[in-house]
C-alpha cells in the first residue's frame, strides 16, 4: 500500500476513494518507502532483543527496527513475546 500517495491523490486506493476521489492507476508501481532488510539476529535473551527492538522503534531507526523484528519473528520461542511487545508499543 502506498498510503502517502493515496492521501495526496497520486495513487489509487481506499484512502483516496473514501474521500470520493477516483484516481486512475499510474504507469508505475507503488512507491517503496523502506527497502527490504535482512533479519538481524542479535545475541542475548528474548527480553534483551525486545529491548533493542523497542529502542530502534522509539528512535526511528526503521531499517534496524525492521531487521530486529524479522530476527525475532523467525524465532518461534520469541513470537508470543514479540506480539505482546508490538501491542504494547501501539
Amino acid at each position: 500500500m502506498d498510503i502517502w500517495n493515496q492521501l495526496l491523490y497520486k495513487y489509487p486506493g481506499r484512502y483516496a476513494t473514501m474521500k470520493g476521489v477516483q484516481v486512475p492507476p499510474p504507469s508505475y508501481g507503488p512507491a517503496v518507502w523502506l527497502e527490504d532488510t535482512p533479519p538481524i539476529r542479535e545475541a542475548g535473551t528474548v527480553e534483551e532483543r525486545l529491548h533493542s527492538y523497542m529502542i530502534a522503534t522509539m528512535t526511528g531507526d526503521s531499517r534496524r527496527c525492521h531487521g530486529l523484528f524479522l530476527g525475532l519473528a523467525e524465532d518461534p520461542a520469541a513470537r508470543a513475546a514479540l506480539q505482546e511487545h508490538i501491542e504494547s508499543l501501539a
